[in-house]
C-alpha cells in the first residue's frame, strides 16, 4: 500500500520536488529554516457556485490561502531565521520583550522572588497603606519620568485627584482612585521603591478589574487601563500586555473616545476635566501602544469601527505625528512595496525628536522597516544600509544615557538587541564591525539591571552570534576544502599560465584592522548557549 501523501505540498518543497508531510512548517522547511508557505493550487476542481460540499476542500481552502502574517512586524522572526532550526516555533517568549520585574531590596537579601499575585478581599482607600507624602512622591516620579515622553495626563487634574482622595478617602472602587493607582504603581516602578510596591500593583489591579463590571466607565477608567498598559509593557508578559492593550481599546469604544470631540455631543461619560485637546493626545497615545504590542508579539491590531477621532496637532510636534504615522502605515494588512519602505525608513531616520525614549523608539521603527525588507527578500539599496548602520551607532550612546541613569525603560533591552539582530542578517564587514560594541551595550545592560529577562537576552544574543560564527567557520572549511583541491593541480606555475599569476594563500596583513569576535569577551559560552534561548512566562507574573 502507498505511503500516505500530504494534499498540499509547501512552495519550497514543490520547487525542490521533495515530499512535504504538510505540517505548517513542515519537516523540511523545519530543518532547513526556509519560509513554508503554502498557495492554492490552480487546478483545484471547480466547484457549483464556487463552493464546495466537502468540509475538508473547505479547510484546506482555508488554510492554503495566502496572507500577509500578523508577526510580519516582530523581531522574533528575523531571530527565528539567523538561528534557523535552533529556536522553538512561535508562539515563544519574546526575547528581551522588556526588562522585567525589578528585584525589591528584600527579595535581594532573601534571595526570594516576592510574588505579588494576593487579591485584598475588600476595596479600601489608597490611604489606607500609604501616606499623603508618597502619594505626592509618587505622583511627582511619574510626572518627572514618564510624562515629559507620553504626554496623556493633565498635571492640575491629577493634583487636584490627589487632594480629593487624601482628604475624602473613597472606597478603592471610586475613578480617582483607579486612576491614582496606577499613577503610583508607575511611580513606585521608575522610583525603584521596595516599600508598598506589591500593595500597589494588587490594589491597582483590583480597582481595574472592578471598573469591566461597570456599564458606563468614564474616561478616568480609560487613563487607568493606558497607565496599566505602560506598567505591563515595563514589568509583565507579552500575553498579558496584549490583552490589557485589547481591554483599553475596548474601553476606548465603550467611552467613544475614538470619536472627535467636535463630531460628537457631551455625553455622560465624557468628563468636563478632559477637555478636546487632551481626549485626542489620550486616543493618540492609546492606539500608538496598541499598535506596537501588536507589531512586537505578532498580533493583528484591533480596528474601532466608525474612529474619527484626530491627533493632537495643537500639542504634538509634526515629528511626532510622523511616528504616529509611520507606526500605522506599518500595519502588516497593508501592502508596502519596496521602495515605500525605504522611503519610510528614510523618513524615519530624519525625524527630530526631544527626549531620548522618543529617539530609540525612532531607531527602533527603523529597524523594523529593515527586517520587514529582510524578511521578504527584498533587495536593499546601500544608502539604505547604510542608514541603518547610522541608526546602529545611535543606540549605542542613546542606551548608555538611560542606563547610567538606571531607568527601567523596555527600549534599553530591547533596541539593542534587535540592532544585534539587524547586523548579523547583514553580515557585511561594515555590520560586523558594530557586533562587538552591541554585545558589550548588552552586557552592560546585564550588568546594571539583576532580572532574569536581561540575563535571558544575553544568553540568546549570544547563542545567535555563536550560531552565526559557526555558519562562517563551515564556508571557510569549504573554501579551504576547494583551496586545497587547487593546490593539489601542481601546475600553477606552469608557462600557460605566466600572463595570469594566481596569488597563494597568506594571513591578513597584520596592520590590518581585525574584526570583534565573542572571543575577545570573557564569558562562558558553554554555559550561555546550553541556556534556553526561549521560556515561557509565568502567567501570574
Amino acid at each position: 500500500m502507498p505511503p500516505d501523501r500530504a494534499k498540499t505540498a509547501c512552495n519550497p518543497c514543490r520547487e525542490k520536488k521533495r515530499k512535504c508531510n504538510g505540517h505548517q512548517p513542515c519537516s523540511n522547511c523545519g530543518k532547513s529554516g526556509r519560509d513554508c508557505i503554502y498557495v492554492l493550487n490552480p487546478r483545484k476542481r471547480r466547484y457549483p457556485n464556487g463552493v464546495s460540499s466537502n468540509p475538508a476542500d473547505l479547510r484546506e481552502s482555508s488554510s492554503a490561502a495566502p496572507e500577509r502574517p500578523a508577526a510580519i512586524n516582530s523581531g522574533v522572526v528575523l531571530a527565528r531565521k539567523l538561528a534557523g532550526a535552533a529556536i522553538v516555533p512561535f508562539p515563544v517568549r519574546l526575547c528581551s520583550w522588556n526588562l522585567g520585574q525589578m528585584p525589591t531590596l528584600s527579595s535581594m537579601i532573601s534571595g526570594k522572588v516576592s510574588v505579588s499575585s494576593k487579591l485584598v478581599s475588600e476595596p479600601s482607600s489608597i490611604t489606607d497603606s500609604v501616606t499623603g507624602e508618597y502619594l505626592r512622591a509618587m505622583v511627582d516620579s511619574y510626572f518627572n519620568e514618564i510624562h515629559p515622553v507620553y504626554n496623556f495626563l493633565d498635571p492640575e487634574m491629577v493634583n487636584r485627584a490627589v487632594d480629593y482622595v487624601t482628604s475624602e478617602r473613597p472606597s478603592l472602587c471610586h475613578p480617582k482612585h483607579c486612576l491614582l493607582l496606577n499613577i503610583c504603581a508607575l511611580g513606585a516602578h521608575f522610583l525603584s521603591e521596595d516599600e508598598d510596591r506589591d500593595s500597589l500593583d494588587s490594589s491597582s489591579r483590583i480597582a481595574l478589574e472592578y471598573s469591566t463590571t461597570l456599564e458606563t466607565p468614564t474616561l478616568d477608567h480609560v487613563v487607568a487601563w493606558l497607565l496599566r498598559v505602560f506598567y505591563l509593557r515595563l514589568t509583565g508578559s507579552p500575553h498579558a500586555t496584549w490583552l490589557a492593550s485589547c481591554t483599553l481599546m475596548h474601553f476606548i469604544e465603550t467611552t467613544e473616545l475614538h470619536i472627535d470631540p467636535s463630531c460628537q455631543a457631551q455625553s455622560s461619560t465624557c468628563c468636563n476635566e478632559y477637555d478636546p485637546e487632551l481626549r485626542r493626545r489620550i486616543y493618540g497615545v492609546a492606539r500608538l501602544f496598541h499598535m506596537w504590542i501588536s507589531y512586537d508579539y505578532g498580533h493583528t491590531p484591533m480596528e474601532l469601527r466608525g474612529a474619527t477621532c484626530s491627533l493632537p496637532k495643537e500639542s504634538w510636534t509634526s515629528d511626532e505625528i510622523a511616528v504616529w504615522q509611520i507606526s500605522d502605515s506599518l500595519n502588516p494588512d497593508r501592502q508596502l512595496d519596496p521602495a515605500t519602505l525605504e522611503q519610510l525608513l528614510h523618513q524615519t531616520v530624519e525625524l527630530k525628536l526631544p527626549h531620548t525614549v522618543q529617539q530609540l523608539k525612532r531607531c527602533n521603527i527603523g529597524l523594523c522597516i529593515y527586517r520587514r525588507l529582510r524578511v521578504a527578500g527584498c533587495s536593499v539599496s546601500n544608502a539604505t544600509v547604510n542608514k541603518v548602520l547610522g541608526l546602529v551607532d545611535e543606540i549605542h550612546d542613546l542606551v548608555d544615557e538611560l542606563a547610567a541613569e538606571s531607568l527601567p525603560w523596555w527600549h534599553i533591552l530591547n533596541v539593542p538587541f534587535q540592532a544585534l539582530c539587524v547586523l548579523l542578517a547583514l553580515d557585511t564587514r561594515e555590520s560586523l564591525e558594530r557586533v562587538s560594541q552591541t554585545l558589550s551595550t548588552l552586557r552592560m545592560i546585564a550588568q546594571n539591571y539583576y532580572t532574569d529577562a536581561v540575563k535571558e537576552t544575553l544568553a540568546s544574543a549570544c547563542s545567535l552570534l555563536c550560531i552565526h560564527s559557526q555558519r562562517k567557520k563551515d564556508d571557510i572549511h569549504l573554501l579551504r576544502k576547494a583551496e586545497e583541491y587547487m593546490l593539489q593541480w601542481g601546475d600553477l606555475d606552469a608557462p600557460f599560465l605566466n600572463d595570469y599569476p594566481i596569488p597563494s594563500a597568506e594571513p591578513a596583513s597584520p596592520t590590518a584592522k581585525p574584526v570583534p569576535t565573542a572571543t575577545d569577551f570573557p564569558w562562558d559560552f558553554d554555559q550561555l548557549v546550553s541556556m534556553n534561548m526561549f521560556e515561557h512566562w509565568n502567567v501570574d507574573a
